[in-house]
């Protein structure tokens, strides 16, 4: 068992899982298992999948909070952090620094500060909100939270929201 479990959908972003596979190869802990859920794929996502150290799942789904929860249901790490394709970390260390807090507090869920890409590509820093201000919406992206995977126990996203699942588990979280 791992201490993260890396949870990445994608569907035709070959180009974006190249860059968040870079992302997960450069942390300086490799204490994670690396689960990725492609949604049948047509471009060059299977073809860089081949040779990666992950589990891979290909095949169609119902949207994207279907594919996180198929990622929900193959972790077996401790922490759970979800990544879409493109979605990279800001250091080399998260992980390692992360790993810190996350043991010494007993910690079921952690969040921070995110970078947001912009149209063009240049990303630029997105500082969270308050937890407790979630009833004026999300108070930071998704990737740069971490859940217990025990804590989260039968929890999983629901499938009648198209663009607020993410918002409503962590919510009922």
């Amino acid at each position: 068992m791992s201490l993260f479990s890396i949870i990445t959908v994608t569907r035709n972003n070959g180009e974006g899982l190249a860059r968040t596979y870079a992302s997960l190869a450069a942390q300086s802990l490799a204490d994670y298992e690396w689960i990725v859920i492609d949604g049948a794929s047509s471009d060059s996502t299977l073809g860089f999948m081949k040779d990666k150290p992950a589990l891979l799942v290909s095949e169609p789904d119902k949207g994207i909070y279907d594919a996180m929860n198929k990622g929900l249901e193959r972790a077996s790490g401790d922490f759970l952090i979800f990544m879409n394709a493109g979605d990279c970390f800001a250091g080399a260390q998260v992980l390692e620094e992360l790993s810190h807090v996350l043991r010494a507090e007993q910690t079921v869920f952690a969040y921070g500060d995110a970078w947001e890409e912009q149209s063009g590509g240049r990303p630029f820093y997105k500082r969270a909100r308050r937890h407790h201000h979630i009833a004026y919406g999300m108070f930071t992206h998704h990737q740069a939270m971490v859940y217990k995977r025990a804590a989260l126990g039968d929890m999983r996203y629901d499938l009648r929201y198209k663009i607020a699942s993410d918002y409503d588990l962590t919510a009922g979280f």
